[in-house]
């Protein structure tokens, strides 16, 4: 695990920045395939809701978890129009509820955390390419086991 700059990196953020996350166990929005976490970095708490295609929110693996919140920011951040944004997540855009925490998070949210985040950015370490083929850094990342964040 060492030899991946990404893991280092992805802890040194968690170390950093004293992160916490848990996952919802209740629906946060109705109909909605992603899982909402609730994620702190110091007086800065929000949930976000993660895409989670492999089921990696069900492993003990918090610094995975932690990947998987990062990214969702990340993608947040880049799609700055709420339309584009629900099909970069293949998500249905009528869903006002969505829309509303759509907007919540990049009014609001997204700001606050970086502030508390700061100097760390809010972004995945592990690369699209990795993590979508399960390869490299990514590979590592899901064999790491008892985590903590």
């Amino acid at each position: 695990m060492n030899h991946y700059p990404e893991i280092s990196q992805l802890t040194a953020f968690a170390k950093a920045t004293a992160c916490t996350l848990s996952i919802v166990d209740k629906e946060f929005i109705a109909n909605v395939s992603l899982i909402p976490v609730r994620f702190s970095i110091k007086q800065t708490t929000c949930t976000v809701l993660v895409e989670d295609e492999y089921n990696d929110l069900k492993t003990p693996n918090t610094l995975l978890h932690l990947e998987l919140v990062l990214r969702e920011l990340a993608t947040l951040q880049e799609e700055t129009d709420f339309l584009a944004w629900c099909k970069a997540l293949g998500i249905n855009a009528s869903n006002n509820s969505l829309l509303t925490y759509y907007k919540d998070m990049v009014n609001t949210q997204l700001s606050l955390l970086q502030k508390a985040a700061n100097p760390m950015p809010l972004r995945g370490f592990v690369t699209d390419y990795d993590f979508q083929l399960n390869a490299g850094a990514a590979q590592a990342l899901r064999a790491v086991t008892n985590t903590n964040a």
